[in-house]
């Protein structure tokens, strides 16, 4: 994988180095940059194509539907669907696992149905079954995280009721939480298939740095975005099994998702139309696609592995030598790594991202829409740094330095008015 040449296709990189100041990303977990020809492809789109899909009876609306078409049989081919109408365009992942406790959730859960979930959980997958929990009177149970191991815990979880299964592949703040191979997760989706639940896992942050087989994993459901894997804003992504189709009620209803409408009543289209009412995001389906293809010709997953992995690494050892900085995620070198989550004694989160964006270094500081987990860590905030395929050890480099460069002057600073 050579990632000079990967890096010099995304023009935010390049128009970086006629610049004063070189842009050193690392908040590719919130965002990917995107790459010439995901920004091509949605401007041909509206070039040369621009149409409605699926009615209209003119070269270009039937060029608009192959092409949405298209991407739809390329998603169901990188994530190795059965079939195409396994796979719905949503706006993105938040609102796909909202899709899915509605559309699937209220129909098929009944007061006393627990739904399992893990302490580390995004709240784009909790809130929506908070909410249905309260409508439904369903029961919630949680996945212990344990602090010491910086791992879910699923020993002597009580699956005694559990109707679904919905987890993170790998969290937003401390990445992998399973086991390095993710053993401890398969072991836990099998039980849950054994005892007739559903399994919804929410593969937002592990889709462009892992390969997803949805056949494989046994999942119902398996929901990501397209922004955090090169691809465009706007776009995401429901992947839900055909033997699930049956269960499932529209989220929405209106234009494209109706097979017969009368004063009176209407049928609904079959999957995956179904699930898709109104215009859907046609260029960013496209822009997908694109992306998709970027991936599969650019970068090996094995080899992804190695260099995201050496990155967090080399950040590791550097922050570990710092005075007053503490390592939120883990230490080991066996797992495949692409987010380090750290916090400093004495100087807040807010104040190492602000110093870093003045440097023209990006990160992400808070809580990460984890309020739960951060407040069960027992700090205020994370610094979050997340790489990706076209981050280099230069980039490492300078974030560390400016990091250092953050302790001693925040550090005098608050000495000083103390």
């Amino acid at each position: 994988m050579n990632i000079k040449a990967l890096r010099d296709q995304f023009p935010i990189f390049t128009r970086a180095r006629t610049s004063a100041h070189s842009f050193v990303y690392l908040d590719n977990a919130a965002t990917t940059q995107k790459p010439r020809c995901v920004i091509d492809s949605i401007s041909d789109f509206y070039s040369t194509s621009n149409a409605n899909v699926h009615r209209g009876l003119y070269h270009a609306a039937e060029q608009a539907t192959i092409l949405y078409e298209a991407s739809r049989a390329a998603v169901a081919q990188f994530i190795n669907a059965e079939k195409a109408s396994e796979i719905v365009f949503t706006k993105g992942a938040t609102e796909a696992i909202n899709l899915v406790a509605n559309s699937w959730g209220k129909s098929q859960l009944k007061a006393g149905d627990v739904i399992l979930l893990s302490q580390v959980e995004h709240h784009a997958n909790l809130l929506p079954w908070l909410e249905l929990a309260r409508d439904k009177r369903l029961t919630i149970r949680y996945i212990p995280y344990d602090q010491t191991t910086k791992k879910l815990t699923i020993i002597n979880l009580d699956l005694t009721d559990v109707k679904l299964l919905a987890v993170q592949h790998t969290s937003n703040v401390l990445g992998n939480v399973w086991d390095h191979d993710f053993a401890n997760l398969i072991a836990l989706i099998r039980a849950i298939n054994h005892i007739g639940g559903a399994v919804l896992l929410d593969a937002a942050q592990s889709i462009a740095h892992l390969p997803i087989d949805v056949q494989d994993l046994d999942v119902d459901f398996l929901t990501f975005s397209g922004h955090k894997m090169y691809g465009p804003t706007g776009i995401g992504v429901l992947y839900a099994k055909s033997i699930r189709h049956d269960e499932l009620q529209p989220y929405q209803v209106g234009g494209s998702m109706i097979y017969h409408v009368s004063y009176q009543a209407a049928t609904w289209a079959a999957m995956p139309h179904l699930l898709e009412a109104g215009t859907p995001p046609i260029s960013s389906a496209i822009g997908l696609h694109a992306a998709i293809d970027f991936m599969q010709k650019n970068i090996s997953f094995s080899a992804l592995a190695i260099h995201e992995t050496m990155l967090c690494q080399q950040l590791i050892t550097g922050l570990k030598k710092m005075p007053g900085m503490h390592l939120a995620t883990t230490e080991e070198q066996s797992a495949h790594q692409h987010v380090v989550s750290f916090y400093h004694d004495a100087i807040h989160a807010h104040d190492f991202a602000s110093f870093l964006g003045e440097q023209n270094i990006a990160v992400r500081a808070g809580n990460h829409c984890a309020q739960p987990l951060i407040d069960l860590l027992g700090v205020p905030a994370l610094v979050r740094i997340s790489v990706a395929a076209y981050t280099t050890t230069h980039d490492i480099d300078a974030a560390l330095s400016a990091l250092a460069a953050a302790i001693n002057h925040l550090g005098s600073i608050q000495f000083s008015l103390s």
